[in-house]
This record gives C-alpha cells, sequence and structure tokens, in this order.
C-alpha cells in the first residue's frame, strides 16, 4: 500500500518565498531533474514571487511583521511506489489517474485555505515522483494570520486528515495515510530534496522507531526474567 504525503512549511521572508520560486520554476539546474521533461503550472505564474506580492497589495498589507509567516510552501505527493499506477491509470471516466489527483489535491488546498490565497502551484514531473509545490498566502479575515491554519499540532493533524479523505473517494484502494500521532520525526520539504527517492516517510520511519522500541523492551523483558528466576538467596 502506498501512502499520502502533505507537508506544509512557514516562509518568513520575501528572499525565501524568491529562492522556493527560483527553485520550483527551475530558473536553475536542480540536483535529479531531468530538463527533459516539462513541468506545469496550475496557478499563477513562473514567478511566484510577483504572484505573491500581488495577493498582498490586492489585500491591502502594507506592513508585514517582523518574523512574522508570510507564506506556506505546502508540497503534496504519493510514494513512489505508486508512480506507475499514477501515470498509467485510468478510471470508467476516462480520466488518468494524475490528473485527478491534481485536481483533488488542488481542491483540497483551495476549500483549505481559500482559492485566492493559493497563489502559485506547479506540478513537477521531472524528478523520481510526481509531486506539487503550492505557495500559499495565510490570510485569515484580511491580515496575515498562520496561526488560523497551523496554530498548534492539532490543526496539523486536521490538514493531514483532510488530505487524506480528499483523495480517499478515488485513491482510497491505492493511497493510505500515516499513522496519526506518529513519533517518526517531520520530514521537511528540503529534506525531501536532499534525500530524493530515497525520502523515508512517515510510517517507515515510524516502523524503525518501533522496533529499536522493541529491541529494548525485549532487552529488558529478559533482565526481569533473569531477576525472577533467580533462586532467592535465605539469610540465617
Amino acid at each position: 500500500m502506498s501512502y499520502a504525503i502533505f507537508r506544509i512549511e512557514k516562509i518568513k521572508s520575501k528572499s525565501s518565498i524568491s529562492g522556493r520560486s527560483n527553485h520550483n520554476h527551475r530558473m536553475f539546474k536542480v540536483n535529479n531533474a531531468n530538463d527533459q521533461i516539462n513541468n506545469k503550472i496550475l496557478k499563477g505564474s513562473s514567478n511566484a514571487m510577483e504572484d505573491w506580492q500581488a495577493r498582498i497589495d490586492e489585500l491591502g498589507i502594507e506592513k508585514l511583521r517582523k518574523n512574522g509567516v508570510l507564506a506556506y510552501e505546502v508540497l503534496m505527493t504519493f510514494s513512489q511506489d505508486s508512480k506507475e499506477k499514477m501515470l498509467n491509470l485510468t478510471n470508467s471516466k476516462g480520466e488518468l489517474a494524475l490528473d485527478r489527483w491534481c485536481e483533488d489535491s488542488m481542491r483540497f488546498i483551495n476549500e483549505k485555505f481559500n482559492k485566492k490565497n493559493i497563489v502559485n502551484a506547479v506540478l513537477h514531473l521531472d524528478e523520481s515522483t510526481p509531486h506539487i509545490h503550492a505557495i500559499i498566502v495565510p490570510e485569515h479575515n484580511n491580515r496575515l494570520n498562520a496561526k488560523h491554519f497551523t496554530g498548534d499540532r492539532s490543526k496539523m493533524i486536521e490538514l493531514q486528515d483532510g488530505y487524506y479523505e480528499s483523495l480517499k473517494p478515488a485513491f482510497g484502494k491505492l493511497l493510505r495515510r500515516g499513522k496519526a500521532g506518529s513519533k517518526a520525526k517531520h520530514i521537511s520539504i528540503q529534506q525531501y530534496y536532499n534525500q530524493g527517492p530515497a525520502i523515508i516517510d512517515d510510517l517507515t520511519k515510524e516502523n524503525i522507531l518501533l522496533k529499536e522500541e522493541n529491541d529494548e523492551l525485549k532487552k529488558e523483558n529478559f533482565k526481569l526474567k533473569s531477576i525472577f528466576n533467580k533462586p532467592l538467596q535465605h539469610k540465617n
């Protein structure tokens, strides 16, 4: 079984937005990317920074809070082992699985963050597994308010749950959600790129942690058995 993957990161400077834009729209060479394959812009232009600024101007936001969250970058993808099915399967309506996945993924963030706030999104097809990068303005009630969307762990879990539920009608037999409350360390979008095809999803990491915990419990159990099985020493 493959897994639906949803990552969200906070961006706190304009330079970082520009950097993400340059990377996502291939303004420089990217390792592990095939420059013979074209990516697909799903929303906005080839300049996410300009798209972000246009939305900020539209909202009338003139002063940006120091160290405040200016944008989110969202990564949506799936386990590499489901790539072939995504690229080749069609449903009864003749829809290609990958196209339906893109539509459902974009619909989810449009509903969660307000369609107007999704200022830029691109589908990457030039790397090992198709994935979507989206730049989002965290606007709520006409001001930047990241706490409304990702203020605590419960809201992050809601996003993870919601993303999987949005895919479930079409992909319930192909994709599953990683276990909620996983002890696995979150994999950042940058780590995703650094690790490339070797990315380890949350469930895999959790299995590793659980195995380590199980090994420790076995050792502890062995020690306890040794103590209990040891003959009692009677004092005279």
